[in-house]
């Protein structure tokens, strides 16, 4: 059995015993400044292009910290080139303007960067390349809707003549299909006044025939069709200059009085004259406009631009046909 003297031996034994098991948590070592932002700055750039600016951020405040740090000048680069590469992904995707919000941002990490200017450039000739090409695309389905409504070169700005001429000039040289495509619907509206002009003769009426073949002219100045149209025009009105000659009286003997059941000789003739200048196109839109301005039918219009397509009262008849058009839809 212990005395007290041995007890007290024993439990400072137990004690310094118990201390040499246990020692008090080393503390971890506390990571650098640097190295903790060059990590944040790693996870963020991995997230794409838009973690890119920040990780730019941390790269810079690393070195801010410690100057020349080769693994933050490094890192820096890499952004740089990632960023380069998001931009240059856009383009080749063709979408420039998310490419220009890249710039925006990119800009401001590496101001004055000659690559990044020259991407800019890029970005803006793509926009523009796309622009012309969508407007392009809708003035090219414009002219096809224009011709087959027969607005050829009329009414003024409004046709498909012109639209093929604004078509062209946003035409590149070296684009052949494109600039085939304007030369066969050129003829389109080409043959189409042909048909035109032969209804016309059909008809008899000369001023639409003159009128629609002066425009084959303007639209194809050799086409092969225009001296037989131009014979049979010649042909026409020689035949209408021989019948008004007809129509006239033979002078009257000054002992003869004219009989009042008929017009003199001076008035047949007027009359004669007049009914060769008066085109039948004339009459008809004089009379479709009278009868809608009586019915305000819509439809009334419209026959004028079935028996009259590309006719000179055109751009009057679109006026009413809008006009009309705006006050059905109230």
């Amino acid at each position: 059995m212990l005395t007290g003297a041995g007890a007290g031996a024993a439990v400072g034994l137990l004690a310094a015993l118990a201390w040499l098991a246990w020692s008090p948590p080393e503390e971890e070592p506390e990571v650098p400044e640097t190295e903790r932002l060059m990590g944040h700055a790693e996870m963020r750039g991995a997230t794409g292009a838009g973690g890119i600016s920040d990780a730019v951020s941390w790269l810079r405040q690393a070195l801010e910290l410690e100057p020349g740090n080769e693994q933050a000048t490094a890192a820096l680069a890499r952004a740089r080139s990632d960023a380069v590469q998001a931009i240059q992904n856009e383009l080749a995707a063709g979408r420039p303007i998310v490419a220009r919000g890249l710039l925006d941002i990119f800009e401001s990490d590496w101001p004055g960067d000659r690559v990044l200017s020259d991407l800019r450039v890029d970005a803006g000739e793509l926009f523009d390349e796309l622009a012309r090409a969508a407007e392009l695309a809708d003035i090219l389905d414009r002219v096809e809707i224009d011709i087959t409504a027969k607005r050829l070169r009329a009414p003024k700005e409004k046709n498909a003549w012109d639209k093929l001429q604004h078509a062209e000039a946003l035409i590149a040289e070296s684009d052949r299909a494109r600039k085939n495509w304007i030369e066969a619907r050129r003829l389109q509206i080409a043959s189409a006044y042909v048909k035109l002009v032969d209804g016309a003769i059909a008809q008899g009426s000369l001023v639409s025939a003159k009128r629609h073949v002066t425009n084959l002219e303007a639209t194809v100045s050799d086409h092969p069709d225009r001296r037989r149209l131009e014979e049979q025009i010649d042909q026409l009105e020689s035949a209408r200059a021989a019948s008004t000659a007809e129509t006239q009286s033979p002078e009257t003997p000054e002992n003869i009085t004219p009989s009042p059941a008929g017009p003199s000789a001076p008035v047949a003739a007027d009359v004669a004259e007049e009914s060769a200048l008066l085109d039948s196109e004339d009459e008809f839109w004089a009379n479709v406009k009278r009868e809608y301005e009586k019915t305000e039918n819509c439809d009334t219009l419209q026959r004028y631009n079935v028996a009259h397509p590309g006719g000179r009262f055109q751009e009057e008849y679109f006026a009413l046909r809008a006009q009309c058009d705006k006050r059905d839809n109230l």
